[in-house]
């Protein structure tokens, strides 16, 4: 690993040649954020620029580790900064300079615009769920605070998840896909927005009343609730202790 990284420093910027002038200097080039990607076949960083007419700019690469070729993910005119792979390998999100958060679909160099904030920030906040399909990312509001939203491939739209009075940021999702998102979401029910609460609302309101007619008898809908609490609660334990067998010790009783 150690010589693949010195290998893009030397790639980036070779030894100074004799009669080197300082206005050389404008013509090096350094390497920035380094990433590998989840299955370790390739690595996503980001090279400086200084020979450009404003500020120095970085732009994102790949190398193939197998042989060493590198592509440059986007033009002269695009800077980018701090990608993060997507666990499936086949995306990769990043930022650019002019406030705009991007992903890229490596098979086919299609860039995706998802976002654009409203402060100067190349290390913005972004976190993939387990499954690809989903991004969160942090936002500066109007009222100085950030929110978090997250950003759906499928439908290529994104949703405020916090409501923004509070300065909520880092977000992350559950690696293993063991946590319900509705769960994590309805223990932060006052800090919602109110569409993303009414959602939540909804899912528990439907499982209930499901678990309601499928139990039947007298006592269904407590008995219900006591098996939602059991599962939800069950699983934020197997999160706290980092092993599912407390899951399977709290929900034990209802087998």
């Amino acid at each position: 690993m150690y010589r693949i990284l010195i290998a893009l420093a030397v790639s980036a910027g070779l030894a100074l040649p004799s009669g080197f002038q300082s206005p050389d200097l404008m013509k090096l080039r350094a390497v920035g954020t380094v990433q590998f990607s989840p299955d370790g076949t390739r690595i996503a960083y980001s090279i400086t620029r200084n020979d450009t007419p404003r500020r120095p700019i970085g732009q994102l690469w790949i190398m193939t580790i197998a042989d060493g070729k590198s592509v440059c993910l986007c033009s002269e005119k695009e800077p980018s900064g701090n990608p993060e792979w997507s666990p499936d390998n086949k995306r990769i999100a990043f930022n650019d300079n002019q406030l705009n958060l991007w992903d890229v679909e490596i098979a086919t160099a299609k860039l995706t615009k998802i976002d654009t904030d409203q402060d100067y920030s190349l290390d913005r906040d972004i976190a993939w769920s387990g499954d690809s399909k989903w991004l969160a990312f942090s936002k500066y509001m109007p009222n100085r605070e950030h929110a978090l939203f997250v950003y759906s491939f499928e439908s290529g739209k994104s949703t405020q998840v916090t409501d923004g009075m509070s300065d909520a940021r880092s977000p992350a999702f559950d690696r293993d896909g063991r946590m319900c998102l509705c769960g994590v979401l309805g223990a932060e029910a006052g800090a919602l927005t109110p569409e993303v609460a009414d959602v939540i609302l909804s899912f528990f309101c439907r499982c209930i009343e499901d678990l309601s007619q499928r139990i039947g008898g007298p006592r269904a809908k407590a008995r219900a609730f006591h098996v939602m609490a059991t599962l939800e609660g069950g699983m934020m334990l197997a999160r706290a202790y980092g092993n599912i067998e407390a899951f399977d010790l709290a929900a034990a009783d209802l087998v």
